[in-house]
């Protein structure tokens, strides 16, 4: 997730953009699915809120890094979230 609108659907369920801290770029949250499909490119992010309709609430999966387990090892860990969005029209 490169950017969350501040009063968004995706700001209510808590998700994170990328994001700078004090040590550094933190990545955003990356979407594994919604509602029944599953998501690997931003080309299916377009596909599943293409199907849908706005007021249509939609389940959500995310991963998102975990900077405790990341300090000072090689392999970050992530953690998965999920919640369920409505969707906001889009005007």
């Amino acid at each position: 997730v490169s950017s969350v609108e501040a009063t968004g659907p995706a700001a209510k369920a808590g998700l994170l953009a990328t994001r700078r801290e004090l040590r550094g770029v933190v990545p955003g949250d990356v979407l594994i699915g919604i509602g029944t499909r599953p998501i690997r490119s931003p080309g299916d992010v377009a596909a599943a809120l293409a199907a849908a309709t706005a007021g249509q609430t939609l389940h959500i999966k995310w991963r998102r890094y975990d900077t405790a387990s990341a300090s000072g090892g090689t392999d970050p860990r992530y953690e998965e979230l999920e919640a369920d969005v409505v969707l906001a029209s889009a005007d």
